[in-house]
């Protein structure tokens, strides 16, 4: 009886400490007004998905993103997507932000997200104090504070893209908070692979 209640004991430690799939919800949010949801479809259009599988701007060959963006930068999941655009879009404090060109956008984007080129951010673009104030960041004699910046998701089209991590990098080296910006290396392709919903523009 002594080696079942050790072995009991132990199954329930070990599930308390290790992470489990979870039943993909659908989340309901709201955003400017707009009430919007998150599901994901038992029928994959495969062919939706590929469009965002082509390897673009600056990685020649079979190039694959690496799990870190850079020191204190968290890397997500689809879930966690998820429950930012609840916690934290929803309520004014973040952004979904999308590192891809307009060009490559119009193939599909995650809901809410807004457009901002890695090129955007970039050391001697005349608008970059700009951008980063609309981020949330305040100017004070040409010194960036960031203490109420928003927090942000940054994806681009998947794991063989290079363009959030080329964002991520610019921000940082912008003054941009690492622990106020997350990884999503996913991206559309990962995304659209597994049926989640996202935003196709009309022609």
């Amino acid at each position: 009886m002594s080696r079942i209640l050790a072995a009991a004991t132990l199954a329930v430690a070990f599930s308390a400490t290790h992470a489990v799939p979870q039943q993909a919800q659908q989340v309901s949010f709201s955003f400017n007004g707009q009430e919007l949801s998150i599901s994901r479809q038992i029928s994959v259009n495969q062919a939706k998905a590929a469009r965002f599988s082509v390897t673009q701007d600056g990685c020649s060959g079979l190039c694959l993103a690496p799990i870190s963006a850079g020191t204190g930068v968290a890397t997500i999941g689809e879930m966690e997507v998820t429950k930012f655009l609840v916690d934290y879009t929803q309520a004014g404090t973040g952004l979904l932000i999308d590192a891809r060109l307009p060009t490559a956008r119009s193939d599909g984007f995650l809901p809410t997200s807004v457009n901002v080129p890695h090129q955007a951010v970039e050391d001697g673009n005349p608008y970059r104090n700009q951008i980063l104030s609309a981020l949330g960041a305040r100017e004070y004699d040409g010194i960036l504070n960031f203490s109420d910046a928003m927090d942000l998701v940054i994806f681009d089209a998947g794991p063989s893209d290079s363009r959030a991590l080329k964002l991520i990098e610019n921000l940082l080296s912008a003054g941009y908070p690492p622990e106020k910006l997350r990884f999503y290396r996913g991206g559309m392709q990962v995304w659209a692979s597994l049926g989640l919903n996202f935003v196709e523009q009309t022609q």
